[in-house]
């Protein structure tokens, strides 16, 4: 039986990248995935540009700017298929990308490396150290060691199980920093498999436009909200090792790649 595998993309001002990011979805080898495209309420021509690929296998949903996590909920009501990927619309991927993730479609998350692009073209390679396969009893010495948390605190370069987001009501929090840590986390909470792949066949583009960049002057007032946050809900018995993981996640050398 085929595996039908949804694709989240939330648009917000992407007019410039938008059309690049559907574009190499639709280039997919892999062909039995469905596209669910939110845009947050853009004022420049990205809906128009997103309405020009809708047809039965790409949804628009067009709502008013509410901000990413809340788009992504969005989509996330619109589930029909067995794996989720999420892709950014700055950001596109290879051809490969879905067939290369469900080559491990057993397990409940599979994460990827990815290609950093920066704003010259300049291309970096972010590999997973080695292929590893971690069940829940391993969770404390992989998912906290450096070498692998800095692959897990975006919701792309990923593939989700949708029983687990639908029968766990997962979701984006509404918070102001940190919210594709903490849906990361709230869903591995309930997996009993994990599995870290040496593919890398998501481009990230980093863009000196981008939330995090915009609101780098306020970054250490969100990390005080977001570690009282992650102090009530994250692996209470590892409050230290999560609390101090996930403030590297979020500094200033993490932010600039």
């Amino acid at each position: 039986m085929a595996i039908w595998v949804d694709i989240i993309i939330p648009v917000y001002n992407k007019a410039s990248t938008i059309r690049r990011c559907i574009e190499s979805v639709l280039s997919q080898t892999y062909s039995n995935y469905k596209v669910i495209i939110v845009d947050d309420g853009s004022t420049d021509d990205s809906f128009r540009i997103c309405m020009s690929y809708k047809n039965d296998r790409v949804k628009i949903i067009s709502q008013k700017n509410q901000g990413v996590g809340l788009a992504r909920n969005i989509a996330l009501e619109y589930l029909t298929g067995d794996k989720v990927v999420f892709i950014d619309a700055d950001d596109y991927v290879s051809p490969s990308y879905i067939a290369d993730l469900l080559k491990y479609k057993e397990y409940d998350l599979v994460v990827q490396g990815y290609i950093s692009c920066s704003e010259d073209n300049s291309l970096y390679s972010k590999r997973i150290p080695k292929s590893i396969i971690i069940n829940q009893n391993e969770f404390k010495e992989v998912l906290f060691d450096g070498k692998f948390f800095k692959f897990l605190t975006m919701p792309w370069n990923k593939l989700f199980d949708t029983r687990i987001i639908k029968e766990k009501k997962i979701r984006f929090r509404e918070i102001n920093r940190g919210e594709d840590t903490c849906f990361v986390f709230d869903y591995i909470q309930w997996t009993s498999s994990v599995i870290f792949t040496r593919e890398a066949n998501y481009y990230y583009v980093q863009s000196f436009d981008s939330l995090s960049r915009r609101e780098i002057s306020d970054v250490w007032e969100k990390q005080k909200e977001i570690n009282e946050y992650c102090r009530k809900n994250f692996y209470s018995q590892y409050d230290k090792i999560w609390t101090n993981m996930y403030m590297k996640a979020v500094n200033f050398e993490d932010l600039f790649g």
